[in-house]
């Protein structure tokens, strides 16, 4: 009963998540995820792959709340990390292009 529980709840999960896709990701202009793999993507996965979905809406929560940036660390010329919403420091391969270059030009910005 709890496996079909799950199985029902994380698919009207992940068929809502792909509605958001489809209809509305890349659409809202001030909220883009900061990582390469997309939170979205992300919650999709790990609704598929989890057997409890309690533990997974609190792990997707998580994520949600760090996908901002809080502070760019440059130590010196070409070398920076970045400090998520949680606090972590995030590595640049995690971080999705556009993160990225919107970063190098923070930066390139704040050295002229």
């Amino acid at each position: 009963m709890a496996q079909r529980l799950n199985w029902l709840v994380s698919s009207a999960l992940i068929g809502l998540i792909r509605l958001y896709q489809k209809f509305l990701s890349g659409k809202i202009e001030m909220r883009r995820c900061i990582y390469a793999n997309s939170c979205s993507n992300y919650a999709i996965a790990e609704l598929t792959e989890s057997k409890n979905i309690f533990l997974s809406i609190i792990s997707i929560y998580r994520r949600y709340k760090s996908c901002k940036i809080i502070n760019i660390i440059c130590e010196c010329p070409g070398h920076w990390h970045v400090i998520n919403g949680a606090g972590q420091v995030i590595q640049s391969q995690s971080l999705s292009s556009l993160t990225t270059d919107r970063i190098k030009e923070i930066i390139n910005e704040e050295n002229m």
